[in-house]
């Protein structure tokens, strides 16, 4: 009885602090026509999950300067993968441009270069005149996901609805982005916005077409087939044409794989201002070879000490050799002819001056030369 009487207890507790708990009133209560509208974004927006198109590529400058490529679109939303291989009028190539989620590959075979870094260095490089934002295709090839938390629905009149996302939960804080629907859930423009309140990006979307195509559980996608995009800030602009558009479920690796020709500068943009040697593929091998010796400098220096003593034995036996000063050899053979002879009679010969003369010099008594020791010279004969 106790037992269950308190498991009674507990459970009434339980329910009355769930239910009447300040977390749990304050919850927003869900909007029933913001979900009935992010529901048919979803459905005419995310039938696919890659796409490969035809496409023609337009970009226009503040100076009414236009250029124009065409080639073929690979992207994979889910993991933000893109491949866009654009030629020119002469069919000539014009890049390669090749995104993984928030990385980018760019090659212009006019530069004989490579770029690789993230898609934020390749907005924020001023060396690159490029028109491809790797976040602004994002965007424009589909719309991203909206958070219902921070939205509030604006409505004009029955055929325009937009939505209003903010920074902040319950709708608050700054603008950051606005998007216009038809009443179908097309949504036909983009403006996101910067901290400072201007628009930094525009993206507008024309002429939606029903392309066939079993892609999930759908037998067709929504596609439009012309998309804008704009830079109030830049003045720049681009346009993607779509000519075909073909819905597949994945698209094998490979075929994102970045082909350049041998020779081709390596720019790295993160890491451009630490190491630019390396950037050229002729300058590679000179850091490596001018490094070698400063590595293997400091392991020397311990041998070195190791092998101290022998060192100064060396200094010991090389010693002696430098005591005495030996006299010219020319100078020593002449008073030797004279002293033999005396030698052998026990008289002094009359011509011994010159030998008697050098004793008084010390340099001669020291020397090491054999041919001066009289001694020497009797066990000869």
């Amino acid at each position: 009885m106790e037992r269950s009487a308190r498991s009674f207890f507990f459970t009434a507790l339980f329910l009355f602090l769930s239910v009447f708990s300040p977390t749990a009133s304050a919850s927003p209560a869900p909007n029933p026509e913001l979900e009935a509208v992010l529901r048919k974004i979803e459905t005419r927006h995310y039938r696919w999950i890659a796409i490969r198109a035809d496409v023609l590529f337009f970009f226009a400058g503040s100076g009414n300067s236009s250029t124009m490529c065409g080639g073929e679109l690979l992207y994979q939303r889910l993991d933000e993968r893109m491949m866009l291989v654009c030629a020119d009028t002469q069919k000539n190539l014009a890049f390669v441009f090749r995104t993984f989620d928030n990385r980018f590959d760019l090659y212009l075979p006019g530069q004989n270069t490579v770029y690789h870094g993230s898609i934020f260095d390749l907005e924020d490089s001023p060396d690159i005149e490029s028109h491809l934002k790797a976040r602004d295709l994002y965007r424009a090839l589909k719309p991203m996901t909206v958070d219902p938390r921070r939205t509030r629905i604006e409505r004009t009149n029955s055929l325009v609805t937009s939505l209003d996302v903010y920074s902040q939960k319950d709708a608050t804080g700054t603008l950051v982005r606005k998007l216009y629907l038809t009443p179908e859930g097309d949504v036909r423009g983009e403006i996101y916005y910067g901290t400072n309140g201007r628009s930094v990006t525009e993206i507008q979307r024309y002429d939606f077409k029903e392309f066939r195509g079993r892609s999930g559980t759908y037998d067709s996608i929504i596609f439009p087939k012309k998309i804008t995009i704009v830079s109030p800030e830049t003045q720049k602009g681009s346009a993607l044409f779509f000519t075909k558009v073909t819905a597949q479920d994945t698209i094998d690796p490979l075929e994102f794989l970045l082909r350049i020709p041998p020779g081709t500068q390596e720019v790295f943009l993160e890491e451009k201002a630490l190491r630019p040697k390396p950037l050229k593929a002729a300058d590679a091998p000179a850091p490596v070879v001018q490094a070698m010796p400063v590595y293997l400098a400091t392991p020397l220096k311990k041998p070195a000490r190791k092998t101290t003593p022998p060192v100064v034995q060396k200094k010991k036996e090389a010693a002696p050799p430098k005591v005495p000063t030996p006299a010219p050899a020319p100078a020593v053979q002449t008073p030797v002819k004279a002293d033999a002879p005396s030698k052998e009679t026990g008289e002094t010969p009359q011509n011994v001056q010159a030998p008697a003369e050098q004793p008084s010099g010390t340099d001669d008594q020291t020397t090491l030369d054999p041919s001066v020791d009289p001694s020497l010279e009797m066990g000869k004969q």
